[in-house]
């Protein structure tokens, strides 16, 4: 579990663009339920970084490192689909409606996507 004042190393999980702004999402490699994601907007040369634990935003990193001392709370819709993924990498491609689940579990650290859509559950702390 990640305390305040460790090293948090993270990595690009996902990035784009709009009219005006570029964003980076990235996913702390220690803690997968913890994302950051960085808005760059171009008129004002500005830019923004939101938090997010479970795909939730928090107020800051010390909001974040408390949110992450509570597990994930699945619906009964992502607890459905997680019983369907297996622990090793192998392709699942999803039904209908389940694309979004299945980023939703990512966001809670449940699961993990490899090459070519695979997915697995993310072996847990302990576990």
């Amino acid at each position: 579990m990640l305390q305040k004042g460790d090293k948090v190393n993270w990595e690009e999980c996902l990035h784009g663009h709009g009219h005006g702004f570029f964003f980076y999402r990235y996913r702390c490699r220690q803690e997968p339920r913890l994302q950051r994601k960085v808005t760059y907007r171009k008129r004002d040369k500005t830019s923004e970084i939101v938090f997010e634990v479970d795909g939730t935003p928090c107020r800051d990193l010390d909001d974040a490192l408390e949110r992450l001392k509570t597990p994930p709370v699945l619906t009964p819709a992502e607890q459905a689909v997680y019983l369907q993924i297996g622990d090793e990498f192998a392709d699942r491609p999803p039904g209908d409606g389940e694309l979004l689940i299945m980023y939703r579990l990512a966001d809670k650290g449940m699961i993990e996507h490899g090459e070519r859509g695979q997915v697995r559950r993310r072996k847990q702390e302990g576990g």
